[in-house]
């Protein structure tokens, strides 16, 4: 449990770091560029440059009185060439030139997520170490809601207090939290300050529901919590097993199994429901290659985008993937046709990919689009702000999707529109003829698309459907990872573009 404090003299000064400092201390990173927000008399900058944490360190504070304690106390200490002090309201005014972390500690949820949302540069890896004394639930929704991810979360005691302590990165995808991620976020009971944290959750939310109880609530509030209440107590008494019925429902929940195509195969392919899950694997295709890596990495559930078992299967060989999942009782989920069509799904993910590259607006709407409100569907169609030639276009294709080949025709057009389409999209082409597009971006295009595409004077681009389709799986993973986070996710090392070029 960690409940220590840092305390010596330093050049005349008395340097006193509590518990929650040396715990925010702990997750910077090597050779970093510290932001001190809200400044504590400058003490974690003095011990993070005094133990050869970081290099530089900017202290802020929004008042007079701590900025002036801050001077004194970095002035006696010698540091002033590598401690600097800015008066600002969170980051308002902070030179973020060089800045590699930033740490905001002691404060309330509410003034971190006003702290971080009035601060773009945020999103442009920066390490941010985040210690909420209240409301750390909103914090955690709240960060996953603007695209942040927590990467790592430790709980800290001191005085008879419970704080958890987070080191948060952007990863740019808006994860919606199930009520265990938002309760406890990613503390692990086998470290014993982050079990007396679950356990002062439990008995938090077991006051909850007496209180609901009490006051006469609906039954689904009661069973909410209570379900919730049933979780934290299998966590804390070391018998919380995930089964794949668990990883089954939170892709669900991402994409809709019964969005599927009835041509499509998605769902639990291979093995039992109720089998437990420790470790998972990700890929976009299971392989025999794929299926090997799990082997020897103990795996006990594949997810993949494509079906391992596609068309229906009149003879079983002992090279087919199928048969190795079975025989070394590896479960495999396929979730193909439903995330190809969510709303936030692969298609999603591609168009955000080329957004700033392209100078995409938000898309207007899918390809080809259903559902009530026709939000969800196959592609997106935006607008262009940008001037762009094919070439240009082409060049960031190959680099943002990491294409080995790219293949395209040009248009005499000028670019307002681009359509896109993940996977073998070719098919719809004449659905974005329709729409009067400049640009249409897919793969697995067929010759007779190619003429349709010079005839009609549209630029189509091949990209291949492999880096087309791979981006989902760090989608999956963080989606993953942020609601089932006592099990570890993994993306297959063999997860890669088989097919050789020459050019």
């Amino acid at each position: 449990m960690i409940s220590i404090c840092a305390n010596y003299n330093k050049g005349g000064i008395f340097i006193s770091l509590n518990s929650r400092l040396l715990l925010c201390a702990s997750l910077i990173n090597q050779n970093a560029v510290v932001c001190d927000v809200g400044t504590d008399h400058a003490f974690l900058p003095i011990y993070l440059i005094e133990n050869g944490l970081c290099n530089k360190v900017i202290a802020s504070d929004i008042n007079e009185g701590p900025l002036e304690s801050a001077a004194k106390n970095i002035e006696k200490s010698g540091l002033h060439e590598k401690i600097f002090l800015v008066k600002s309201d969170g980051l308002k005014k902070i030179n973020k030139a060089d800045i590699t972390d930033v740490v905001i500690a002691g404060m309330g949820s509410d003034t971190i997520c006003k702290i971080i949302d009035e601060a773009e540069w945020l999103k442009q890896d920066i390490n941010i170490i985040l210690q909420p004394m209240t409301k750390a639930s909103n914090l955690r929704r709240w960060l996953y809601s603007k695209g942040f991810e927590i990467v790592q979360e430790r709980a800290v005691t001191e005085e008879q207090h419970i704080y958890t302590v987070m080191k948060v990165k952007y990863c740019g995808y808006k994860i919606q939290l199930n009520d265990i991620a938002e309760t406890i976020g990613k503390l692990k009971c086998s470290e014993e300050a982050s079990k007396q944290y679950v356990i002062k959750q439990f008995e938090r939310i077991n006051k909850v529901i007496a209180g609901l109880s009490k006051a006469g609530r609906l039954n689904e509030d009661i069973i909410k919590n209570s379900l919730l209440l049933d979780n934290l107590k299998l966590m804390i008494t070391g018998n919380h097993k995930l089964v794949v019925k668990d990883i089954f429902e939170e892709i669900n929940k991402i994409a809709s199994f019964e969005t599927q195509e009835s041509w499509d195969n998605s769902g639990l392919i291979v093995g039992d429901m109720y089998s437990e899950v420790t470790r998972v694997m990700l890929a976009l295709d299971i392989t025999n290659e794929v299926v090997e890596e799990a082997i020897n990495k103990k795996v006990d559930l594949i997810i993949s985008h494509h079906p391992v078992i596609f068309k229906p299967l009149k003879f079983l060989s002992h090279d087919n993937p199928a048969v190795k999942l079975i025989k070394n009782n590896i479960s495999a989920i396929c979730v193909h046709t439903p995330i190809d069509v969510a709303s936030e799904g692969i298609n999603d993910i591609l168009f955000n990919k080329l957004k700033n590259s392209l100078g995409l607006l938000d898309f207007k709407k899918p390809i080809v689009s259903f559902g009530k409100d026709n939000s969800v569907g196959y592609g997106r169609v935006g607008i262009t702000k940008k001037e762009l030639t094919t070439e240009e276009i082409a060049k960031s294709l190959k680099e943002i999707l990491n294409c080995k080949m790219v293949k395209y025709t040009n248009t005499k057009k000028h670019i307002e529109s681009i359509a896109l389409c993940s996977g073998s999209g070719g098919s719809f082409f004449n659905d974005i003829a329709e729409q009067e597009v400049s640009v249409y971006i897919t793969s697995d295009v067929k010759h007779d698309v190619w003429i349709e595409a010079m005839n009609k004077d549209i630029a189509l681009f091949d990209c291949g459907h492999f880096s087309t389709e791979t981006i989902v799986l760090d989608y999956i993973q963080k989606v993953l990872s942020a609601n089932v986070p006592c099990i570890e996710f993994i993306i297959a090392e063999s997860n890669k573009d088989n097919i050789n070029y020459m050019c």
